[in-house]
């Protein structure tokens, strides 16, 4: 027996559940099959990784499947499996920590202003319970880093303040207040 027919699907409540060991994808998948529409839970697996070299932080999708499938004379005939991963082939992709460059101004004792940049150099990411985590070592330099921002960092011997590295979470903030 040969039955035609169409079915359209589209992804609703799509979210990540991100983990350290393994980090899933879940959604609902709304089917319409011939005259009947249904909703099923989409269970799925994400990759998460850091390509340090061109500082993005890729989250892909690998396997999310559900079945599309329609009712014949009361009995359940499967028509197809979908993998959403087969649709979604290009990762989902955020800018690294390395363009978190900053710069700030203090007074030093003989009151003129000193200038000093700080940016990000070598960067590694760990995923941990619901968080997407990067530790960088950090340039220090009292000149202007060129853009884009280097994988290493070598000591200067010609400025005022050497370059130096030093590991830093990538959420510390620095802040300089006068005195009063």
């Amino acid at each position: 027996m040969l039955i035609k027919g169409k079915y359209h699907w589209t992804v609703i409540n799509p979210r990540m559940e991100i983990r350290k060991d393994s980090s899933r994808f879940y959604c609902d998948a709304k089917v319409e099959v011939g005259p009947f529409e249904y909703t099923t839970k989409v269970p799925g697996i994400i990759k998460i990784t850091y390509d340090e070299k061109k500082n993005e932080i890729q989250v892909k999708i690998t396997k999310a499947v559900f079945e599309i499938y329609t009712f014949i004379f009361n009995k359940k005939v499967h028509i197809k499996d979908i993998d959403i991963a087969e649709y979604l082939t290009e990762p989902f992709i955020f800018e690294g920590p390395k363009t978190m460059a900053t710069d700030f101004e203090f007074m030093m004792p003989d009151s003129t202003m000193k200038h000093i940049y700080i940016q990000p150099s070598t960067c590694e990411m760990e995923v941990r319970y619901r968080e997407i985590v990067t530790r960088c070592e950090v340039s220090v330099s009292d000149k202007p880093f060129k853009t884009p921002p280097p994988v290493t960092a070598k000591p200067t011997q010609n400025t005022a303040v050497p370059a130096q590295k030093t590991t830093v979470p990538s959420t510390t903030t620095i802040t300089n207040e006068p005195k009063k």
